[in-house]
């Protein structure tokens, strides 16, 4: 006869021991390591052999969130109960989408990010101490980012023919704004590296500066504008930081702001901000700032606010938004803006949790630290916000995952804030 109760107890042991090393696991040094190879990922994925390669670390991520979440399930109900919410509001989001045509990662982009976020909030100790501990890694990254990228600088297929023009998009072979993307991941972790070595020679601060340049021009050869716009504001954060007075930075800003104009102006960008701005077609000044999306925000607002109660709460289904703007300007593409997406996609309560997660994200690293450079605070938003209702913030992996990077770099260690 079967005893119940030894394999009961059989049981309770096998998921007792998996529970435990669970928790042993050092999942943080993993899910840091992961997130720092998207930038690479990114832009070879391209080339056949590693098309799928984003995909994998896509689906590893998740796995080892899900694990972290397992390993930390008792420790904040709070942030427990928000990802019940994020995640049920995803759900509803699969079960109203009509058309499943869409691309298949638009179904993920809301709860990863939400997941994602929810992950650094609960555990910004552990992800800062991390990043510390893992300064070789991340300087490996950077350099073999940057000798791929410069490589495929000599490289004919390393520029695509969009928007009537050739840009550079290096291996990727993807629109330009998603290796744009991996561009500002790169420059936010040159940007950790300074802060983590400092104080090291002069020869090695100098490296460190020198590496801004490709990241930089790679993104002016982009000609993807909006993040024309977060590497301005980036590299406004690191001068801001590294200057020893205020006098010499306000004094310095303005020829380095006129030098800066001048290389955006006879640079592809500058072609691609000319060419846009006069664009016949556009209506007005600001239809041709945002290539025309302003026209068709105002078009899904309108949709939005006549709409019923239901719909205006839960959203309408993930692709209900390509289909709004198709009937609007015949093209099948999402908002471009992350608080307009959300909204028709997950409604109201959607975007209170997007909002919800963003905040608590930001208050969890600042919570114990005294910010005292304030202007540098509000360039880090200048730099998020420039995402979000420009282009995407969530809908983007190397502009999502380097956000707790960014944030990173506004500790100010050296004043004796950082723990």
């Amino acid at each position: 006869m079967i005893n119940t109760n030894k394999i009961q107890h059989l049981y309770s042991g096998i998921g007792s021991n998996l529970f435990v090393a669970i928790k042993k696991l050092d999942i943080d040094t993993l899910i840091l390591k992961t997130i720092l190879l998207f930038p690479i990922s990114t832009i070879v994925q391209g080339i056949s052999i590693f098309n799928p390669i984003n995909k994998i670390l896509i689906g590893i991520l998740v796995l080892m969130l899900l694990f972290s979440n397992i390993k930390n399930i008792n420790n904040n109900l709070k942030y427990f109960f928000l990802k019940i919410i994020m995640l049920t509001i995803s759900l509803v989001g699969i079960i109203l989408t009509e058309d499943f045509n869409i691309n298949i990662n638009n179904f993920f982009y809301y709860p990863l990010f939400g997941l994602f976020s929810l992950y650094i909030a609960e555990n910004n100790k552990s992800f800062k101490q991390k990043i510390t501990e893992n300064i070789n890694f991340i300087k490996l990254i950077i350099y073999i980012w940057s000798s791929l990228v410069f490589v495929s600088f000599f490289i004919k297929s390393s520029y695509k023919f969009i928007w009537d023009d050739f840009y550079f998009v290096s291996f990727s072979n993807d629109i330009p704004h998603r290796f744009a993307s991996s561009c500002i991941f790169i420059l936010i972790l040159i940007f950790v590296w300074i802060k983590e070595e400092k104080n090291k020679t002069k020869f090695n601060n100098i490296k460190k500066y020198l590496f801004c340049i490709l990241p930089s021009i790679s993104i002016l050869l982009s000609g993807a504008r909006v993040y024309l716009l977060v590497l301005c504001f980036i590299l406004f954060s690191i001068y801001y930081n590294e200057c020893k007075t205020m006098k010499i930075f306000w004094i310095s800003l303005i020829p380095i702001g006129i030098i800066s104009l001048v290389f955006i102006l006879i640079s592809p960008m500058g072609e691609k901000i000319y060419t846009v701005l006069n664009n016949k077609y556009s209506k007005d000044i600001l239809s041709a700032f945002t290539s025309g999306r302003s026209e068709f925000w105002i078009y899904d607002l309108k949709y939005f606010l006549k709409s019923n109660i239901y719909f205006k709460l839960f959203g309408n289904g993930v692709s209900f938004i390509f289909n709004v703007n198709h009937a609007a300007i015949g093209m099948n593409i999402y908002a471009h803006n992350d608080f307009i997406n959300i909204l028709l996609s997950y409604g109201y309560i959607g975007l209170t949790v997007y909002f919800l997660i963003i905040f608590n994200t930001i208050k969890s690293f600042f919570k114990q630290e005294k910010i005292k450079k304030k202007l540098f605070i509000l360039t880090l938003f200048g730099a998020y916000f420039s995402c979000a209702f420009l282009n995407g913030f969530y809908v983007y992996l190397c502009t999502l995952l380097s956000f707790p990077f960014l944030l990173y770099c506004s500790l100010d260690k050296e004043e004796g804030c950082y723990e």
